[in-house]
């Protein structure tokens, strides 16, 4: 007698569907995880970059030109676009020695020297939450953060700052569901 070892129809449709029921449940979390990792991914390069600018003051870079501060402007679209922040050099405003110029949180401010500024844009569905952003500049909420030469303390524009513990913080969100924080102190502390 001849033994047939392959298997049937019902054995190969049975492994069919206990696969395609373990990845549909694998898929949305992954997903999610997926996401999660953006919003993570973002926050790190934000805070890297806060740390770089905050390095570029205290380094006394382009001090050469005028500029006393660095700093950087956090800008979230008011019609949905993409949110973006840029760093740049700040001179000390004349008339207030040890203050940034009254201008410089501003998308059109005018760099010390002229000065090139990095624009960083934000990926698709990233934001940063306008709640904690009190300018406003014509289609964008902004807020600034001045990091002065002398010691690196963080000098907060037309950000929220919390009374109690003297933090600002910044507030990614993704697609308004997932959201990590970026805090900062007037010592210049970036967690």
């Amino acid at each position: 007698m001849k033994s047939n070892k392959a298997f049937t129809l019902i054995e190969v449709m049975v492994v069919i569907a206990v696969l395609t029921v373990l990845t549909v449940s694998i898929v949305p979390s992954f997903s999610g995880y997926l996401k999660n990792q953006n919003v993570k991914q973002a926050q790190e390069t934000l805070k890297s970059d806060l740390r770089s600018v905050q390095n570029k003051a205290l380094t006394g870079v382009l001090s050469d030109t005028g500029a006393y501060f660095w700093g950087i402007l956090l800008a979230a679209d008011s019609n949905g676009g993409p949110s973006k922040y840029i760093m740049y050099p700040v001179a000390e405003d004349s008339s207030a020695p040890g203050m940034p110029e009254s201008t410089a949180c501003s998308i059109g401010y005018s760099t010390p020297g002229g000065a090139e500024k990095y624009t960083v844009t934000l990926e698709t569905g990233i934001t940063i939450d306008e709640t904690s952003l009190e300018g406003n500049d014509g289609a964008y909420t902004v807020g600034c953060i001045f990091f002065d030469r002398a010691k690196g303390d963080a000098l907060f524009w037309e950000l929220t700052v919390d009374a109690g513990t003297a933090l600002a913080t910044i507030k990614l969100d993704k697609d308004g569901a997932l959201s990590q924080n970026i805090y900062i102190n007037s010592s210049g502390l970036i967690y």
